[in-house]
């Protein structure tokens, strides 16, 4: 199964996320002439990783039931083993139903797309096969049952595994030495199947999480830049009172303190390689793809890093000559639209852009290359990365 995920994922999908919209687009094989839509692809996605682990759920009952059997006793766990494993595909039947209700039709897209990221309209008018969400009830629907999915499946793993190895002690007492270890390397073979699985399925579950949680709040934020541009304003008012340097000082003109959410600029203690109209510029040098460079930025007090005219793009070039290419903080779609992660106006297209074999931007860097050359790459591939911030106090101006 992990084998089928890998080939859906690198070679018939090809997913590309168009951050930081809750959309993507795909370019692999089945996207041919527009054979399966990105929402589509997206969905069985959704059903190959709850088949995963249901399969490895009956991979631990059907051993549950087997050493039950060596333990010799008298009452029948069959029918807890059926229940169990009904009930789990039950839950991600009704997942993968769920995430295909997740879709709109695509004029709803685009309403969606004039009303809260009207400058990207041109670009995703170019898309033939993109996928866009928005969070409703389905969101919720899904959200919540993946939860209760994995606290569920979480349980049986549990329980299994503790009551196997109980009578795997009590094997140890009654069975022969050569039985003993026969036993004992199956149920750690299991084991470790277990612990591949989640290192496997953890990390896009976690990457899922952090874009539901930054679209119901960051979004309002890049909501609001977009309609005081309109209006070509600078800086606005907003209605929140701050007594001291820490944002829990700060209160809502409608008497609520929920800071869960906030884009106050960050500390100037940080790190900071470089400075330049008025930004400060950090690069991570550990390789790591494009989505997890994203997440690293923002734990890090970052935003991923945009270009925004020429002589930025120079002074990166100049500054930040490695063996290697680095990250950008952009996703370049077909007709030439770029988007940044950190949300800004694509202002600027380095004009020379190359497309390779995939849709994220990055920088050539070698030593031999001065120019600052952009060109696209896989999203998986793993690259250092460049983030960057205005250079301001927590609370205040700049």
């Amino acid at each position: 199964m992990c084998f089928i995920i890998d080939i859906h994922l690198t070679v018939l999908m090809q997913p590309q996320p168009l951050h930081p919209m809750p959309a993507g687009f795909c370019t692999g094989l089945l996207t041919y002439r527009n054979f399966a839509s990105s929402h589509i692809l997206m969905t069985s996605v959704i059903g190959l990783l709850g088949s995963q682990v249901s399969g490895l759920v009956l991979c631990f009952l059907r051993k549950y039931l087997h050493f039950q059997k060596l333990n010799r006793t008298n009452v029948s766990h069959k029918a807890f083993a059926v229940i169990a494993f009904g009930v789990l595909y039950l839950i991600v039947i009704a997942m993968v139903i769920v995430t295909y209700k997740c879709g709109m039709p695509r004029e709803e897209e685009f309403r969606i797309i004039r009303e809260k990221y009207p400058q990207y309209e041109a670009g995703f008018q170019s898309l033939s096969n993109f996928a866009l969400y928005d969070f409703n009830i389905y969101w919720i629907a899904l959200l919540s049952g993946t939860t209760i999915g994995s606290f569920y499946a979480g349980a049986l793993f549990g329980y299994t595994t503790f009551t196997m190895l109980n009578i795997l002690m009590e094997l140890r007492k009654m069975s022969s030495s050569s039985n003993f270890k026969k036993q004992k390397k199956a149920l750690s073979s299991l084991i470790a199947q277990l612990i591949t699985t989640l290192l496997a399925i953890v990390p896009i579950a976690i990457l899922a999480l952090s874009l539901l949680i930054e679209f119901d709040y960051a979004q309002d934020n890049r909501a609001l830049v977009s309609f005081v541009n309109q209006y070509n304003e600078s800086d606005i008012w907003l209605g929140l009172n701050c007594t001291g340097l820490s944002k829990n000082s700060c209160e809502w003109d409608d008497q609520t303190t929920d800071m869960s959410y906030s884009n106050f600029a960050i500390d100037v203690t940080k790190k900071c390689d470089y400075i330049y109209n008025n930004n400060c510029y950090f690069l991570y040098e550990q390789q790591v793809p494009f989505a997890m460079a994203d997440i690293e930025c923002q734990q890090g007090g970052y935003k991923f890093s945009s270009v925004h005219s020429y002589l930025e793009n120079r002074f990166i070039a100049s500054n930040y000559m490695v063996e290697m290419s680095i990250w950008l903080g952009g996703v370049a779609a077909n007709g030439g639209l770029i988007v940044w992660s950190d949300g800004s106006q694509e202002d600027y297209g380095y004009s020379t852009l190359k497309y390779g074999n995939g849709s994220c931007v990055s920088m050539i860097t070698h030593y031999d290359h001065t120019g600052g050359e952009w060109i696209t790459r896989n999203c998986s591939d793993y690259l250092p990365f460049l983030c960057k911030r205005p250079v301001c106090s927590e609370i205040g101006g700049c």
